[in-house]
């Protein structure tokens, strides 16, 4: 079993700032959304408590964006 790539040398991932300005939402929404459980981040840092979001998660807060609003396309 091959152990987990340092964080320095992976792609790094969103932080709420980036993927709430992606997302159009705030930070303070995804906070809230994290403690409710529909938009939880990908990844808590446990030593600083930064979340972090997979960039997938972009697309699908678009997608259901797009449904509510009813621009389906």
């Amino acid at each position: 079993m091959r152990d987990a790539e340092p964080m320095s040398m992976s792609i790094p991932m969103p932080t709420i700032g980036d993927f709430a300005r992606a997302s159009r939402l705030s930070a303070k929404a995804l906070r809230r959304y994290d403690e409710l459980g529909p938009l939880p981040p990908a990844r808590v840092d446990p030593y600083t408590g930064y979340r972090y979001y997979a960039r997938e998660q972009v697309e699908l807060r678009r997608r259901r964006r797009r449904t509510r609003t009813g621009r389906c396309s």
